[in-house]
C-alpha cells in the first residue's frame, strides 16, 4: 500500500483526509505567488531608486561645484584692479 491510501472493504482507496484538498492547495499557491510577485516588485523598486540616486547625486554635486567655482571667479574678477573706470554707480547714502 502506498502512503496516503487506506485499505477498506472496497479495496484500496485514497485517503482524502491526508492533506489539503485541491482548492486549499490552489489558494495557498495563489497566496504564495502573490507574495513572491510583491517581493519581486518591491525589490525592483528599491534597485531602481538606488540606481537612479547615484547618478543624480553625482550630477547635483557636479553642478554645485561649478556654481562655487563661478562665484569664486566672479569674486576674483571684481577684486582685481582694472584699467577702465568703474561703471557701476555708487548709490548715495540716504541723508
Amino acid at each position: 500500500m502506498a502512503r496516503g491510501e487506506v485499505a477498506g472493504a472496497g479495496g484500496i482507496r485514497p485517503n482524502l483526509d491526508s492533506g489539503p484538498d485541491g482548492a486549499e492547495l490552489a489558494i495557498s499557491t495563489v497566496d504564495m505567488t502573490a507574495i513572491v510577485v510583491l517581493l519581486i516588485a518591491a525589490l525592483a523598486v528599491i534597485v531602481g531608486v538606488g540606481l537612479a540616486y547615484v547618478p543624480l547625486r553625482l550630477l547635483v554635486s557636479h553642478i554645485a561645484r561649478n556654481v562655487r567655482e563661478l562665484i569664486q571667479r566672479q569674486r576674483e574678477r571684481r577684486a582685481t584692479d582694472r584699467g577702465s573706470p568703474e561703471r557701476r554707480r555708487a548709490v548715495p547714502p540716504n541723508s
